[in-house]
């Protein structure tokens, strides 16, 4: 594969390179080009930090490996707000106010609690941009009337800081099947920190995500 770019300030060339690895993730997300993950951390930082955005996160499958890896780069504490991990149904109807109904009707791993998921820890966190993980990375999950493991829906909510209006929220349906537990686990936390950079970049991400209108059933 030949990336080629006319850009040659060593900072654009930088971002073509990220927009690039973090589009090409999005579209296809279980495979991953190899360009360092810290790295993208560090460019993320400084986007933040340079645009004054936060951001918040609400994590299910990844258990807080976003929100630590995201605290790993010096300055994280410019830009992150927190984030909060529920890892049952209950904790997501106590902390985050997901409703019950929502669960029972569209399953705990499902399109529609993962983008209600970002849109509360929005507002919690007081955050610009919220990310939220739910999905099965086994052994168990995986029923017949569920996703089958290895399957994560990750969401993304955005909006201005201070204020209950957002933009519709983003959701991608990854699917790490064949992975171990520990695999589905990493491949969402970095396709997490990657979409998160490319919506700090530019609005790309908005062409390729899944809106709720797209949840299948």
């Amino acid at each position: 594969m030949k990336v080629v770019t006319r850009k040659r300030a060593p900072l654009a060339v930088a971002d073509e390179l990220l927009r690039f690895a973090a589009e090409f993730n999005l579209a296809v997300p279980d495979y991953f080009l190899t360009i360092s993950l810290a790295e993208t951390g560090k460019r993320l930082v400084n986007l933040c930090v340079l645009k004054r955005l936060t951001i918040a996160g609400a994590e299910s499958v990844t258990g807080g490996m976003i929100a630590s890896r995201l605290t790993d780069t010096p300055g994280a504490s410019g830009f992150f707000q927190g984030s909060a991990v529920i890892y049952t149904p209950e904790a997501k109807m106590s902390v985050l106010g997901v409703p019950a109904a929502l669960i029972s009707k569209r399953g705990v791993v499902s399109a529609d609690v993962a983008r209600e998921m970002a849109k509360r820890a929005r507002i919690l966190f007081n955050a610009d941009l919220a990310y939220a993980t739910t999905g099965f990375a086994g052994p168990e999950g995986g029923s017949p009337d569920e996703p089958p493991i290895g399957t994560v829906y990750a969401a993304f909510a955005k909006g201005t800081m201070g204020s209950k209006k957002l933009e519709k929220p983003l959701v991608w349906r990854c699917d790490f099947k064949g992975a171990s537990r520990e695999g589905v686990r990493d491949m969402a936390t970095e396709f997490v920190i990657r979409a998160l950079l490319l919506l700090c970049l530019n609005d790309a991400a908005e062409r390729t995500g899944l809106s709720m209108g797209d949840e299948e059933g």
